[in-house]
């Protein structure tokens, strides 16, 4: 019997012993699985700096495109407007001898309105486009003159 318990004894210290021993190599896998998160953990934060960094450059050169299309897209606005100026008299005067005198009359309208677009400016800030481009002050001045013949010949087309 007391070989018996002692087999059994011996028998329980080697399932101690293994079991032991698959528990340490159980907790030195979790440690080499730790220390491989912490390496990736620190892997995806350089790479998230790196994009955060990336999507910051980003913005700042899309916002300079911006800016400098919005410029462009002014400039293509104004001399879109200088060349609807420039055409309007010989438009008008067309329009008159035609007795198109309605179209002639919207065309004044538009002359003064686009005129009026260019010295006030979209912004809060009084634009300056008559002053850089004298010919608009010209060209309206070729413009303004059509009020009165349109007028008059309208009244007189009334009173007929």
């Amino acid at each position: 019997n007391f070989q018996k318990i002692q087999r059994d004894i011996e028998s329980k210290k080697r399932e101690l012993r293994s079991m032991v021993g698959e528990r340490y190599r159980e907790l030195i896998d979790t440690a080499d699985t730790i220390a491989e998160m912490k390496s990736t953990v620190r892997d995806i934060r350089t790479t998230l700096n790196s994009i955060q960094t990336s999507c910051k450059m980003e913005r700042e050169s899309s916002l300079e495109n911006e800016e400098e299309h919005s410029k462009k897209e002014e400039f293509w606005s104004i001399a879109s407007q200088m060349k609807l100026l420039v055409d309007t008299p010989e438009k008008i005067w067309n329009a008159m001898e035609n007795k198109h005198f309605l179209i002639a009359g919207q065309l004044y309208l538009l002359s003064r309105h686009i005129v009026t677009n260019l010295h006030i400016g979209t912004s809060s800030t009084p634009s300056h486009h008559l002053t850089k481009f004298p010919v608009l002050t010209q060209q309206w001045g070729a413009i303004s003159h059509f009020k009165p013949s349109i007028l008059q010949v309208v009244i007189s087309m009334l009173f007929r």
